[in-house]
């Protein structure tokens, strides 16, 4: 992508070298052609000599319209300077510049036009001005080249160094993540609503369903063109004509952004490093300023961290409120804007969608205050300076790493959203994903709390899990699952116990529990209920750790039976007949017992395997 800058007042020079090198002039209205002043945004296509195709976006070059000039400059990969000979570098060529370097743009070259109205000398005071202004930036290598639209003299040379430097050009990594800023809108009779923009990543296809952000209004792409092609994809860095079912005019306007629905989220609050110029007016915390992102023009509440003066070249962490969301990836640019004084103030990085911070500690308030720690951790949560330190400094990897593990679980969709690409390392739970060490410490905590519950209840089987959940503060999916991928870790019952929990009875509590199994052989044939037992005045609490030591079994889910008491009765199931069966009576009576117990007891067989069901008769199982 190539954005052409001005120095001029007046863009006669730049109109000429865009018609020199395309051939045609660039698609902005008539009436601004004739006057020879760029006021908003054009458009045109250049094919290199190796065969690629670079989109010029034509920005104004007067101060009057540098919102204008944001609005086409987000997303562009190589600068094109252009400075008239004649005029020299100029006011606004130096805001340009500024906006460049705040952007990170460092790949450009200066296009010195109108070279065939001034002498050599004049030339080169002019060339030795602009490497003066160029010094220190990022654009400090770039190339000078001298240009005549009317002889052509120099043109081919610049061509030549566009095409070499566009073979440098990086391409966003991931295809499928696309985000295109709309700098115009319109309507087509026949065709219906056509947004334009700058495709800045990620491809767009034909008949894909998009999302309209920040809203979020759905709709689905009937036609594209790139450079007044038609094509059925368009590529990263391509100016793009999308033609949207489902959207009408009035929906859409400038700032507003297309993507593909769930892989981006709209943000008012962000964390960030904000730069002041060395000319721009200090900046106190709570002024506002004029936001830039993309196509996007929006006011900005500033809340400086740490401090509450910015002075002029310096820099520091900020926290921004939006009136407009917005969205960002970590490591985005933007530009601000001195919103009385009309004047490029500086610009800042994008670190991570912030929570309101109030006070000198930075504490952290609002309803997702408690999203950055543990449900079950009781520090008041606060906003770390340190840790946006070390963003700023991560390469983009480490950055969503670091990000992944700023928060004890993420959505993995809302995490894809707010980073992009996933860091690898994570370890995914139902629809959620945790960085190695928040599973660590996760685990670590669940452990803590059941042994820690085992030691104060020692006869217990184990914590109800609907408790365990509410200590832990985890959503049910999650709980689930961290529960499920515990290797010493169990559930049996809805109650949740560690591997190595055995249940320990006293002395006296193994005297009651030996008076228990001799009561419960006495009534085998009849066993009691849980119920009945506790209103025989046995402890609910002995009955559960002789079941989790499986001392005792339930059967039916309540009848209170001894291992023995069924090893017995199956030891004696082959005298009523192995091979032809027996029916429910004949097993009935050879208790002496009824109905409904001797049901719960073949149940109990017929589970296991012990017996067979064969209509009305069940046949003892071989024993293998």
């Amino acid at each position: 992508m190539l954005i052409l800058g001005t120095g001029g007042h007046i863009d006669h020079g730049k109109t000429s070298l865009i018609r020199a090198l395309t051939g045609h002039n660039t698609d902005r209205l008539k009436e601004e052609q004739e006057r020879g002043m760029t006021i908003d945004l054009g458009f045109a296509s250049l094919t290199l000599p190796s065969g690629q195709t670079l989109g010029i976006v034509d920005v104004p070059g007067h101060h009057r319209f540098i919102k204008n000039m944001l609005a086409g400059v987000g997303g562009i990969n190589i600068f094109l300077l252009v400075v008239a000979a004649d005029d020299g570098w100029m006011p606004q060529t130096q805001e340009h510049m500024n906006i460049v370097n705040l952007l990170g743009i460092t790949q450009g070259i200066v296009a010195l036009t109108k070279m065939d109205l001034v002498d050599e000398d004049w030339l080169d005071l002019v060339k030795e001005d602009i490497g003066e202004h160029l010094a220190g930036t990022g654009l400090a290598a770039a190339p000078i080249i001298p240009v005549s639209s009317v002889s052509g003299a120099g043109v081919d040379q610049l061509v030549q160094e566009l095409d070499q430097l566009s073979q440098g050009v990086p391409q966003p990594a991931d295809e499928d993540d696309p985000l295109l800023w709309v700098d115009r809108v319109f309507s087509i009779k026949g065709a219906g609503t056509v947004v334009t923009g700058t495709l800045t990543q990620g491809c767009l296809a034909v008949e894909r369903q998009v999302e309209l952000g920040p809203h979020g209004e759905m709709a689905r792409i009937r036609g594209l063109q790139v450079h007044d092609r038609d094509v059925t994809m368009a590529a990263p860095g391509s100016r793009t004509a999308v033609n949207v079912a489902s959207l009408e005019v009035p929906e859409v306007h400038r700032g507003m952004y297309l993507h593909y629905p769930g892989l981006r989220r709209a943000v008012t609050v962000i964390d960030t490093r904000l730069r002041l110029l060395d000319e721009a007016p200090a900046l106190e915390t709570l002024q506002q300023v004029k936001l830039y992102r993309g196509s996007l023009e929006t006011m900005a509440r500033v809340k400086l961290l740490g401090q509450d003066r910015l002075e002029p070249g310096e820099s520091c962490f900020a926290q921004l409120t939006l009136e407009t969301a917005a969205t960002f990836r970590p490591g985005d640019p933007f530009i601000v804007r001195h919103p009385g004084q009309d004047v490029t103030s500086g610009g800042g990085t994008f670190l991570q969608e912030g929570l309101p911070a109030r006070g000198r500690r930075l504490r952290l308030v609002g309803p997702n205050k408690h999203r950055l720690q543990w449900p079950f951790a009781t520090a008041e949560p606060l906003l770390d300076l340190d840790y946006l330190q070390r963003l700023l400094d991560a390469s983009p990897a480490q950055r969503a790493a670091r990000i992944a593990g700023s928060r004890p679980y993420w959505d993995k969709q809302e995490l894809r959203a707010a980073v992009g690409r996933l860091p690898d390392g994570l370890v995914e739970l139902h629809s959620y994903v945790l960085a190695d060490g928040r599973w660590q410490e996760l685990q670590e905590q669940i452990t803590k709390t059941l042994k820690d519950y085992h030691r104060a209840n020692p006869m217990a089987p184990g914590l109800a899990r609907e408790v365990l959940r509410s200590q832990l503060g985890l959503p049910l999916s999650l709980f689930n699952a961290a529960i499920e991928a515990m290797a010493d870790v169990h559930e049996t019952a809805h109650v949740v116990h560690h591997s190595s929990h055995l249940g320990v009875l006293t002395a006296e509590q193994e005297q009651k529990a030996a008076a228990l199994v001799e009561h419960l052989a006495a009534q085998r044939h009849e066993p009691p209920t849980i119920t009945q037992l506790v209103d025989q005045q046995w402890p609910k609490q002995l009955l559960d750790a002789l079941l989790f030591q499986k001392r005792l079994t339930l059967l039916d889910g309540q009848y209170v039976v001894t291992p023995g008491i069924l090893e017995a009765i199956g030891q004696a199931l082959p005298a009523l007949g192995e091979s032809d069966g027996f029916t429910v009576a004949q097993f009935r009576d050879m208790l002496g017992t009824t109905r409904k117990y001797a049901l719960a007891y073949l149940d109990y067989f017929d589970r296991r395997g012990i017996t067979v069901r064969d209509g009305d008769l069940r046949r003892v199982r071989p024993q293998r």
